[in-house]
């Protein structure tokens, strides 16, 4: 991964995807059908960035400080 503004200097990140069927894989959503994977991650990763706790520069995503 490079180094950007947005990204800090050591910082370990994955992408968006990966954390998306790591997450779905730890919660159980891997076998849901249909829209529920999208709607629950985003409703997970939003309260996630509201609490600062993560911080995103598309298309990556790392802890936040």
């Amino acid at each position: 991964m490079s180094e950007t503004s947005a990204i800090p200097k050591g910082v370990k990140a994955v992408t968006l995807e990966q954390w998306k069927s790591r997450w779905a894989l730890r919660t159980g959503y891997e076998d849901s059908g249909g829209n529920s994977i999208n709607v629950n991650f985003h409703k997970d990763k939003d309260a996630l960035l509201k609490a600062g706790k993560v911080a995103i520069c598309k298309p990556y995503a790392w802890v936040g400080e």
